[in-house]
């Protein structure tokens, strides 16, 4: 059976990344791409909106004339295939002309996906609906939708029409304010996403009901150690060093996922190699490196003073992305981290044997699954967790590899101020062009790629491990993914980002708090996270309503304004 689709440029992408792909599994799908975008905005009913919807008309029209006596599928761009539905839809047109989808429950007919039995009838109700258009279609208002709904309530007017099961069929029928709040059938075989205004929107939507529909036919398997099969010989056992700088933030929770998803898969006990600032120093930080020495050989940790920061370096900061403490927090982290690099080579050095792996990870991640098994990796690589690489750069709060390569990564600082900043904070070839603010920005992900691609020149692989970062007790900001692959802030090219669908799936079980009203980021509660279940602190020392970074006294009031979702109390008492 063939699936036809018309489209404009503004909707190729759902095209691309959606219909085709879904529909491609059982129909021989045809696209019919008008190469003008009359309607400049793509929005219902605007400007150039009638216009469209009679040259899809006709492309329908000449659909049926191509296939008299067969029966064909039209269906609108934004729209993705869940389950096998071509039995489904024989089944119910029978004997009919046409099968519409519903606009609502128990609502009108929806144009943007039917079934049609090709014949001098039904290609009559195409040209009729054609005719009416022309005559209106320099003028605003609604398409072909409502003139098929007209035409076919006129007592003269004779077709066998019928509507689609909404749950089969479905569309979330009614505006919404969260994509949570959609009530999505469990038997849903097509999704389409209109009732949505805004091409990101529609994205959104997209993803969203696809991850659930990969949560439902794939559940996520639970990444354990045992499961890694890692070689009963262990003659050969490598030695291992985890580095980690620069400020201590939740140290208790973000230490209970190194435990159980990075340390455990390691084939030995590495050493911990640690640089951090005097702030960080607290009591209570202290008892938990205290309590994370049974997990290690070697045992390295140093607080200092942070240094002075010369003027001109923190000058150094036009056209970087939006960040709220500027780049001064990244010079502060990047000089951090260039320490620990020189902790760990001294270990090497006195240890009298060189390291095979040195990991570094910022203190305040949550992993969310596993890390692979060490042996089976190639340490002439630079390994990199496969997501959030913001503005197409390379994801820097976690990196592993051979020393040689490891301790040269550290060195970032030297290159940003000595190299990069200089050259190329102007260069629009090594920017990336952000629709969110209309200029090219960089930030501390580009500055890494160009650093590891063209200055290093040191060849990276992608790692299966996703991670959120903590911020506000107990709560993580998930990856960017979360919903979508990109966003006007972050870029939507970004080629590096590969989704990790069985993180995404487990990650979509939690309670997901959104940040900002206008932000893609999602904050989730990892006390619903497996390893935390038993954490002693879960209840005595409580959880703000209010999560992740929003809590600043002299932005309190416009951040709260800004939150469209609370910490749920009874979510909470549960995990409790």
């Amino acid at each position: 059976m063939k699936l036809y689709c018309f489209f404009t440029p503004s909707h190729e992408v759902f095209y691309n990344e959606w219909l085709k792909p879904t529909a491609s599994r059982e129909y021989e799908v045809i696209p019919i791409k008008h190469k003008q975008q009359i309607s400049k905005s793509a929005e219902y009913a605007k400007s150039g909106w009638r216009e469209t919807q009679y040259n899809k008309v006709l492309a329908w029209k000449k659909a049926v004339q191509d296939n008299m006596g067969e029966l064909i599928v039209c269906a609108d761009a934004d729209i993705q295939l869940i389950g096998d539905s071509k039995a489904f839809l024989k089944h119910v047109i029978g004997h009919n002309d046409i099968a519409f989808q519903q606009n609502f429950r128990g609502g009108p007919i929806c144009s943007g996906f039917f079934v049609c039995r090709c014949s001098l009838k039904t290609e009559n109700f195409f040209e009729i609906i054609a005719n009416r258009l022309k005559k209106i279609m320099h003028e605003d208002g609604g398409g072909e939708q409502y003139e098929m709904q007209q035409l076919l309530s006129e007592k003269w007017y004779d077709l066998n029409v019928l509507k689609l099961s909404y749950d089969k069929v479905w569309c979330p029928g009614t505006e919404y304010e969260s994509l949570e709040q959609l009530k999505i059938p469990k038997d849903m075989l097509v999704h389409h996403a209109n009732w949505t205004s805004g091409t990101e929107n529609k994205i959104e939507q997209l993803e969203y009901i696809k991850s659930l529909s990969i949560q439902k036919n794939t559940p996520y398997p639970e990444t354990t150690f045992e499961s890694l099969n890692l070689p009963s010989n262990t003659s050969n056992t490598p030695k291992i060093a985890f580095c980690t700088s620069s400020l201590l933030r939740e140290l208790d929770v973000s230490s209970v996922s190194w435990i159980h998803r990075i340390l455990k898969t390691l084939p030995c006990k590495p050493d911990f190699i640690g640089h951090f600032p005097k702030q960080s120093k607290t009591r209570k930080n202290l008892k938990i490196l205290e309590g994370l020495k049974e997990h290690f050989d070697k045992f390295v940790c140093t607080f200092e003073e942070d240094p002075i920061i010369d003027d001109s370096y923190l000058e150094m900061n036009e056209n970087m992305s939006a960040q709220r403490n500027g780049h001064k927090g990244n010079l502060y982290q990047w000089i951090s981290m260039k320490k620990c690099a020189v902790l760990a080579e001294s270990t090497q050095a006195e240890n009298g044997v060189k390291y095979d792996w040195v990991i570094w990870s910022r203190p305040d991640i949550f992993f969310l699954n596993s890390l692979e098994n060490i042996l089976s990796l190639d340490n002439n690589y630079l390994y990199f967790p496969s997501h959030d690489n913001h503005l197409l750069g390379l994801y820097d709060r976690f990196c592993m590899g051979s020393p040689d390569h490891m301790f040269k990564r550290m060195l970032i600082f030297d290159y940003f101020i000595k190299t990069w900043y200089k050259k190329f904070h102007n260069d629009e070839s090594k920017l990336t062009w952000s629709p969110y603010r209309e200029k090219y920005l960089w930030n501390p992900e580009v500055v890494l790629r160009d650093y590891i691609r063209d200055e290093l020149k040191i060849p990276e692989k992608k790692l299966n491990l996703c991670s959120g970062k903590l911020r506000e007790r107990f709560f993580a900001r998930v990856p960017f993914w979360y919903s979508i692959y990109g966003t006007s802030r972050t870029g939507y090219d970004c080629k590096d980002d590969i989704v990790n669908h069985e993180v995404l799936n487990r990650v979509k079980q939690f309670t997901p708090y959104k940040v900002f009203e206008d932000s893609p980021w999602h904050a989730i509660n990892v006390l619903e996270d497996n390893i935390m279940f038993d954490h002693p602190d879960k209840i005595k020392n409580g959880i703000s309503n209010i999560p992740i970074e929003l809590k600043d006294k002299n932005e309190e009031k416009s951040f709260i304004q800004k939150l469209l979702h609370k910490v749920n109390e009874k979510t909470l008492s549960q995990a409790g």
